[in-house]
């Protein structure tokens, strides 16, 4: 039995498995000796040795008998394999006709001159193969040969060509040819954008043409409309204005003459003047000195010159009873289409008609700089017999200490006379009898057009270019407020 240091190996199994070959082997081999493997393995060296000698002794049976004859025993060997070797399973017929002895030689040499034709045959295809394959075989190393050639040729000519020299050249060359397609490429989007601003350029201004057109054609129509309205107001009711009213200019003026020059002032203030929504904005300043005039009951506001009646409105829309005075025919229609409390009259002649106290304020934005000096005078001395003894005066007009308004914005207007100078119009308001006064400067030029400096050089020249464009005084007949 084997025996094993290593105590992972299983000697028990792998000894029975070796106990059942040499069983299957003494049943296919009978001729061989009876002993077992494991014996044998198990037996001694000095036993070992011994059994060759004693072998002659040990045999049993006739098997052993005629295994122990000189010549026949190992002749008897053979031919038990013979047989086994003919008998063993899965063989064709024609390999176990060759294993018999003698017969299967005989058979074999037999078999070969039968078919010695067909074994020649076939012989004489593979050589044919063979050779076909060997000429194919020429051919490719003949084609193989020639390309080696041609690759050292070629390989030769490439060596021969300057291969940096020439890459160097056509890099060149290529960056050359990019740069131009790139200055080709800019050029043309340059003029690409050239006419399209050219094109838009030219089609804002056409847009603007139009639109100045379209502004000039409705104002015009407007115009037009205005005059023709004016002039049948005049015609229809002129005789009744001169007649309850007892204005002088106007059983002089001529009803064509007069819608012209009316007509002519409302278009001025909607080219110059601004619209009615700004200057409603601009006017509401005003209306802190307002919040308590509407607790004095029967008293109401007098607004001179009142134009388009933005003022009115604005009075109007904070519960304040304000009545509207203007000597253009054309503005007094206008208010009185939006629903105002308007009359066309000479204001000074108006007010002294007024009882006295009989108005609690007293309006007049952008009046007095078209009045004379006697009349300015005759103006102040009007509203201070026809004010309450709280009331008030405002009278707002270009600031002449702005150089631009009193150099140039000022004649805008050419029914202006003169500019009064806040401090001058202070002292008429004292000079004529109002007890206190004040000077409201309005509206100066927005921060973009002045000098973002600080200098004093920078400060007189935003003082006196971009200061306040207007000025309003305040002037009240007691000391009431």
């Amino acid at each position: 039995m084997l025996l094993s240091n290593n105590t992972d190996i299983p000697t028990e199994s792998i000894n029975q498995e070796l106990e059942k070959v040499h069983a299957r082997r003494r049943r296919f081999f009978p001729l061989f000796p009876g002993s077992s493997i494991p014996a044998m393995l198990n037996d001694t060296p000095e036993k070992k040795f011994a059994k060759p000698l004693s072998s002659s002794m040990n045999i049993h049976g006739f098997r052993g008998f005629i295994k122990s004859i000189p010549l026949i025993g190992s002749l008897a060997v053979n031919l038990n394999r013979k047989k086994k070797a003919i008998f063993a399973p899965g063989l064709h017929w024609k390999v176990r006709i060759r294993l018999l002895p003698f017969i299967g030689g005989l058979a074999a040499w037999l078999y070969a001159i039968i078919n010695l034709n067909k074994i020649r045959v076939d012989n004489e295809k593979k050589m044919s193969e063979l050779q076909r394959i060997q000429e194919v075989s020429k051919n490719n190393i003949k084609d193989f040969q020639v390309f080696i050639e041609g690759s050292n040729t070629r390989l030769e000519n490439i060596e021969a060509l300057d291969i940096e020299k020439r890459m160097g050249a056509f890099v060149s060359d290529a960056q050359r040819n990019t740069e131009k397609l790139r200055e080709s490429f800019e050029d043309l989007l340059g003029a690409t954008q050239y006419a399209t601003d050219n094109f838009k350029e030219k089609l804002d201004r056409v847009f603007e043409v139009i639109a100045t057109n379209n502004i000039e054609y409705n104002q015009r129509i407007a115009s037009l409309a205005r005059q023709w309205r004016v002039l049948e107001i005049s015609q229809r009711a002129g005789v009744d204005i001169v007649a309850d009213n007892n204005v002088s200019y106007l059983k002089n003026s001529n009803p064509i003459e007069l819608a012209r020059m009316a007509s002519f002032y409302m278009d001025f203030e909607d080219a110059f003047r601004g619209t009615r929504g700004d200057i409603s904005e601009r006017l509401k300043v005003y209306l802190p000195y307002f919040k308590n005039l509407n607790k004095k009951n029967g008293l109401s506001v007098l607004d001179i010159g009142c134009g388009r009646g933005e003022w009115l409105g604005v009075l109007a829309e904070y519960g304040i009873n304000v009545t509207g005075i203007d000597l253009n025919i054309s503005m007094v229609d206008t208010c009185k289409q939006y629903g105002f409390n308007v009359i066309c009259d000479d204001a000074i002649a108006y007010l002294q008609q007024q009882p006295e106290g009989s108005l609690v304020a007293i309006t007049g934005f952008h009046i007095i700089e078209h009045l004379t000096f006697e009349k300015l005078l005759a103006l102040f001395d009007a509203a201070l017999h026809a004010l309450h003894p709280d009331g008030f005066v405002i009278f707002e007009t270009p600031n002449p200490e702005n150089i631009s308004v009193g150099a140039c914005n000022f004649y805008y207007d050419p029914t202006h006379q003169h500019p009064i100078v806040p401090a001058v119009a202070e002292f008429i308001a004292r000079q004529r009898g109002f007890a206190s006064t004040e000077i409201l400067r309005l509206h100066p030029y927005p921060d973009s057009h002045r000098l973002n400096e600080d200098s004093e050089t920078a400060k007189r020249i935003n003082t006196l270019f971009y200061g306040p464009q207007d000025y309003a005084i305040l002037a009240w007949k007691t000391n009431a407020n």
